[in-house]
């Protein structure tokens, strides 16, 4: 069954020709039993090409479930300092209204500075691989790749946060890249008030969408807490490692990916040997 799963894969275009609709092309179970396909008739070599393929499926879930810990990681050191208020030297810190004396209480709006959108992509002028990322608002890590310059320029040390504005999709970008069409970039207002990682953890699940409509009106609205900036600053500290090894274990996840997706049809056409 492994072998049938990865022929069908590869050969999606082939099968939704079969497909009926316009709008949301469909394929019934019935009318996919009636194609017709070609398929290595040796058990022996179907097994040792599904064992291949799934060596590299096995190993991108590895990647994906270690990039979920260091995630998960990030967001428990920001709810124990920033929500729990158990930050170092909690033990000794005064409460004025139930929160740490010297924080304050601000608009989302005060402490963003928005950045301009500069060149936006379409789907039609992407490549599947290229040097500079293309981010989208969909629910997919990105949108392609393109080999022109960058729109925004990003680095760890000067990260850019983005914001889906019809999906409420957050992304903290730490290299450089380009945007898809209602995507708003933007970063602190100022590193002397709002450090970029705080800021990015303090908001990115302050909202979720709930209908299509733009929603940035409504973001800038709510409010978070502002720390002192050097508990923001000891907080990035901790939270960039984590960062740098999510975005190390994403770029290893892109080259299994591609690597299967390159040996997939070569498997199945019989140019590669098992």
């Amino acid at each position: 069954y492994r072998y049938l799963y990865y022929y069908l894969r590869q050969s999606m275009d082939y099968i939704k020709l079969f497909a009926s609709g316009s709008t949301f092309p469909e394929l019934s179970g019935t009318r996919l039993k009636r194609i017709k396909i070609t398929i290595e008739q040796d058990v022996t070599v179907q097994k040792k090409i599904a064992s291949i393929l799934s060596v590299y499926d096995e190993l991108i879930e590895n990647n994906n479930k270690r990039i979920k810990i260091l995630e998960q990681m990030a967001e428990n050191l920001y709810k124990e300092w920033f929500v729990r208020f158990r930050f170092p030297g909690f033990e000794t810190t005064e409460f004025e209204n139930g929160i740490p004396k010297g924080w304050k209480v601000v608009r989302v709006k005060n402490c963003l500075m928005r950045l301009p959108f500069n060149r936006l992509y379409k789907q039609d002028e992407l490549e599947s691989s290229g040097k500079v990322i293309v981010i989208d608002q969909s629910s997919n890590e990105f949108m392609g790749y393109h080999n022109n310059e960058p729109s925004h320029y990003a680095s760890f040390e000067e990260p850019i946060i983005l914001f889906g504005d019809h999906s409420c999709k957050f992304v903290l970008m730490t290299k450089n890249f380009s945007l898809g069409e209602n995507v708003v970039p933007f970063k602190s207002i100022s590193t002397e008030e709002f450090d970029n990682y705080y800021l990015y953890y303090a908001v990115h699940k302050l909202i979720v969408t709930e209908e299509y409509k733009r929603h940035w009106g409504r973001f800038t609205a709510m409010k978070i807490f502002k720390p002192q900036i050097d508990l923001q600053r000891k907080f990035a500290e901790f939270v960039k490692q984590l960062v740098h090894e999510k975005e190390m274990l994403w770029n290893q996840k892109q080259n299994l990916i591609k690597q299967r997706d390159l040996l997939l049809p070569r498997l199945m056409s019989g140019k590669l040997e098992v």
